[in-house]
């Protein structure tokens, strides 16, 4: 089976529909969701696979279609329940940002490696080309 079918098949057992999965996955984000383009082929970015967890959906089963005994992964309850201990909207929102927070921290760091390593790399060649 599919990533889009396996999204389909966590949103009608999950939720009833796609749409009320949309609905959640909104609240979730805080932005404007379009989840029907996930469930006709398009693979979700990073971003929405944070956000399909956080509603509730495993996303090594989304992704690899395994599927694991109960307590395999404590934090989450395989088969796309909720996810244990949160239980408000605020912490499930934190976590997301979280996330989010530190991919944005890796990749400026990434830069900053990167810009660093190019200045050298400038300065000696200015330095050659002055000799």
């Amino acid at each position: 089976m599919s990533i889009h079918k396996r999204i389909v098949e966590f949103a009608e057992k999950r939720y009833g529909s796609v749409g009320k999965l949309q609905k959640k996955v909104e609240e979730i984000s805080g932005k404007t969701q379009d989840m029907f383009r996930f469930t006709n082929g398009v693979k979700p970015s990073t971003v929405m696979l944070l956000y399909l967890q956080e509603a509730g959906c495993n996303i090594n089963w989304l992704l690899t279609g395994a599927v694991y005994n109960k307590g395999e992964y404590p934090e989450y309850d395989p088969g796309g329940e909720t996810i244990i201990g949160l239980k408000n909207e605020i912490e499930i929102q934190k976590r997301v940002q979280d996330n989010q927070n530190k991919v944005i921290i890796e990749m400026l760091s990434n830069l900053v490696a990167n810009t660093h390593d190019d200045l050298k790399l400038i300065k000696e060649s200015v330095g050659k080309n002055a000799k």
